[in-house]
């Protein structure tokens, strides 16, 4: 008898691994329509496990085997890249067609015959519905084959449960039916809130969500995503937000409405309350009926082509997938995530919903679900703050201080780098100043917030010297807000935290102001091209910066001078591709960033002790452990390492990962480095 594998003694039989993996990736694949292709790559991809070499290996005589035995299978089959892909691809991940097409020309170890199936016919298509063809069920071989080998290991996953739609909807229309109706605002985000409800009957795919912010955009896009599961048999909702700053908050607001076991919040800092690994997969294969994660998760997902991430995308099909923010997506490959975006909703039955307040130009048609005229009643009757649009040019942070310390009130100060709000927060009083920017780990930022929180409801003054890291959906509410010179979508983000909840007598005021030059400003990005137009429209376009016509304008603007078709000539018209080339091309964080693991605490000391344990023992680090380090970890660029390096404040554990001692380390200011660089959370 010939086996897959061995485990403590126990030997499963090839014959058995090979017939579960079929008849997993057939019922996988009948989701996505393509049964039988899967069936075919479930039932032959392990053919090279028959050959005697390999057999030998497997226990033990022949140590130093090297044979891919994932290439016999696709000697055999037909010269289709499906076959190709998938098979070759099974273990190591997706590579380019020469390599591909290089080992089906190799010399294979005799296999077993009676394991080889008539193949499927695979209809001929081409471009980004061929991409996602082979990206699916690649995906689906994977997950397929690593359940049967965790089974067997009798690391079961725990089941999860199917998405109900209608019960959930029902949960979430009693929640904001116990919100008092009092105030206009309220009443605005009820109104809101119902419309997307209704138009979640509508069959469109490809879907706007615009509403100011503070207009209840959580809540209302998720009645949307429900209502349309509900109707269009949608297996899940995927939630995709921009930022790890603001995943955690709308995650815990899902969990709170709908349970634990419902919401998957899945990203690079997440771990359980309890501390313990997820169930095998769980946390990978996206399987849970709602799944918040980031635009880093699902796009690496989409394009990257590493196993971990490519397992979980043949369960982005049948999916509403919500964009929160989605002028936060990647300008410069937009029009490639786009057509993807638009494929999933062509042939793999998804619905995508762009959310935000200020909604960028988009190369595919979308349809609107607010309607026109309750749009425009939005705007207006949302507007709580104004914009100052004369902008103040500071020649230093001092003085930029100076003049914040004569605010009357509590004041929110956002500018574009780490560093210029280090140096402000240094000119200002230790007492009555709160410092935030990704130079603090996620732990450390979250205990911040939660103490300005406090401090404002107290009524206390307060002065917050932070980074655009608050901007996107973080609920605060100050009456004054000061914002560095930026694009105009993150003006009006910064302005979404002024006067949030509409308590003023008056409107809150925001402010613009700017350094000279490129002192603490980040130029990479388009950035310089997007304070120009920014500028012009502030300066030649009348009326309030916030209001539809002034974004729509620059977003439009920025479009025509911007490039967004980074990676498209790489997918589009094709039918072989060089995936690691795709990835290294969309990749939404630059290779090039290390992690700093800071070891100030308590907490953050016992897991660096498991950390050690697991490293003196089996010299890895499990991905729980990395889950529990994640929330004591910073991103930072190799410029960083370098100057702490040199003053010896860190160690390496790993490649990329280092450790920081406590000199390192501010509870004021977070990491102890000086580099000028824009301020991002998007892992």
């Amino acid at each position: 008898m010939k086996y897959a594998r061995r485990y403590e003694g126990k030997l499963q039989p090839l014959t058995q691994h090979l017939t579960n993996v079929a008849a997993s990736c057939k019922r996988m694949g009948t989701d996505i329509g393509h049964a039988q292709i899967a069936e075919y790559l479930g039932a032959m991809h392990d053919l090279g496990k028959s050959s005697d070499i390999w057999q030998a290996y497997l226990m033990k005589d022949n140590p130093k085997y090297k044979e891919q035995h994932s290439t016999t299978a696709w000697t055999v089959a037909p010269a289709d890249p499906v076959f190709g892909y998938c098979f070759c691809g099974h273990h190591g991940g997706l590579d380019n067609w020469d390599n591909v097409l290089g080992r089906r020309r190799t010399q294979v170890a005799p296999y077993d015959p009676a394991l080889v199936l008539p193949p499927p016919m695979v209809p001929h298509i081409h471009s980004f519905a061929a991409f996602l063809r082979i990206k699916m069920l690649h995906s689906i071989l994977v997950d397929a084959d690593i359940q049967d080998a965790q089974s067997f290991e009798g690391r079961v996953q725990t089941a999860v449960p199917k998405l109900n739609a209608l019960q959930l909807l029902k949960l979430l229309n009693a929640k904001i039916a116990g919100f008092p109706q009092i105030s206009e605002l309220s009443k605005l985000r009820t109104q809101v809130y119902h419309t997307c409800s209704t138009t979640g009957k509508e069959p469109d795919t490809m879907r706007t969500l615009t509403v100011p912010t503070g207009g209840g955009k959580t809540l209302s896009s998720m009645a949307y995503a429900l209502q349309h599961a509900a109707l269009y048999n949608k297996q899940r909702i995927i939630y995709v937000i921009p930022f790890t700053s603001i995943i955690e908050q709308v995650a815990d607001e899902y969990r709170k409405i709908f349970g634990s076991k419902t919401v998957l919040e899945h990203h690079s800092n997440f771990i359980r309350k309890d501390d313990l690994s997820l169930s095998p997969g769980q946390d990978i294969n996206w399987e849970s009926p709602i799944i918040v994660t980031t635009a880093v998760q699902f796009l690496d997902s989409l394009y990257g082509v590493h196993n971990s991430s490519s397992r979980k995308i043949h369960n982005i099909a049948n999916s509403v997938i919500v964009f929160d923010e989605a002028q936060k997506l990647p300008r410069a490959s937009r029009d490639t995530i786009m057509k993807t975006l638009q494929e999933l909703a062509a042939s793999y039955n998804c619905t995508v919903v762009f959310c935000t307040a200020t909604q960028p130009h988009l190369s595919v048609p979308a349809k609107e679900i607010i309607p026109d005229r309750l749009k425009r009643k939005l705007y207006k009757d949302l507007k709580r703050v104004t914009i100052y649009k004369k902008v103040t040019t500071y020649p230093d942070a001092k003085s930029l201080a100076v003049k914040v310390r004569r605010i009357k009130s509590s004041a929110l100060i956002i500018v574009n780098t780490r560093q210029a709000a280090k140096d402000i927060a240094q000119c200002l009083p230790v007492e009555n100043t709160v410092h935030l920017s990704a130079y603090m780990y996620p732990a450390h930022r979250r205990e911040v917030l939660a103490q300005l929180k406090l401090r404002l409801a107290s009524g206390e003054k307060v002065y917050c010297i932070t980074t655009q890291l608050i901007e996107a959906g973080v609920d605060i509410d100050f009456p004054v807000v000061w914002r560095q010179m930026d694009a105009l979508d993150s003006i009006v983000q910064a302005a979404g935290r002024c006067n949030r909840e509409g308590k003023l007598i008056t409107r809150g005021v925001v402010r613009i102001f700017s350094f000279p030059g490129n002192s603490y400003t980040f130029t990479g990005d388009g950035q310089i091209q997007k304070v120009e137009i920014c500028r012009n429209t502030l300066k030649y376009l009348s009326g309030d910066p916030v209001q539809l016509k002034a974004m729509t304008f620059y977003m439009k603007e920025l479009a025509q001078r911007l490039p967004t078709k980074k990676g498209y000539d790489l997918i589009y018209g094709r039918t072989k591709f060089d995936f690691p080339k795709i990835a290294e091309e969309l990749k939404t964080i630059d290779s090039i960033q290390k992690s700093i693991f800071v070891v100030d605490t308590p907490r953050a000391s016992a897991v660096y002790k498991i950390l050690q344990e697991h490293l003196q023992t089996d010299n890895i680090i499990p991905a729980w452990v990395r889950r529990r380090m994640a929330q004591y970890t910073i991103s930072v660029f190799q410029k960083d390492i370098d100057i702490l390096t040199e003053r010896a404040t860190i160690t390496e554990i790993e490649p990329g990962l280092y450790k920081a001692d406590s000199t390192a380390y501010d509870r004021r200011y977070g990491l102890i480095s000086s580099p000028v660089q824009a301020d991002t959370l998007n892992i």
